[in-house]
């Protein structure tokens, strides 16, 4: 995947890009956790904005709903958060912000792929709060990622 082709989908505007993974389980969460930490970079992981250790076990984050949980994960330089909202479906978001060249392209189109075939799931890249804003598909039984203009 291009760059030249692509950059149009981290047009700055304020506004986040979410990566969503739908019709998830715990299990999900558990294969979610253990590929972040497989992926040796620096992790942050906060609950209600303080720094804290990361559970090993996601239902126990799922089991404290009266507190905020955020993980980060640095893919060197392109932040990657994760938003425990709800068990059924996984969001991340990046900031366009920081990707800026082929590079950071590669590291995000990396990801995502690394991602859906360790959940063997479809994995989206949309607008900010706008799921059927696609910008790029990961189609996991192809094994591939497609990139489009949302209408």
């Amino acid at each position: 995947m291009r760059w030249e082709d692509c950059q149009r989908a981290f047009y700055i505007d304020g506004s986040l890009r979410d990566i969503y993974i739908f019709q998830t389980s715990t299990d999900d969460w558990e294969k979610l956790l253990s590929f972040a930490l497989a992926l040796d970079q620096v992790i942050y992981y906060r609950i209600d904005g303080e720094i804290a250790s990361l559970p090993k076990r996601a239902t126990s984050i799922f089991n404290n709903r009266e507190h905020t949980h955020t993980m980060s994960i640095d893919l060197t330089g392109v932040i990657v958060n994760c938003h425990f909202f709800m068990i059924e479906e996984i969001e991340l978001d990046i900031d366009p912000r920081e990707i800026k060249s082929q590079n950071e392209l590669d590291i995000v189109i990396k990801f995502i792929k690394e991602l859906g075939k360790c959940l063997k799931k479809d994995a989206i890249v949309t607008e900010e709060n706008s799921p059927n804003d696609i910008w790029f598909k990961y189609i996991s039984d192809e094994d591939k990622i497609t990139f489009q203009i949302p209408n």
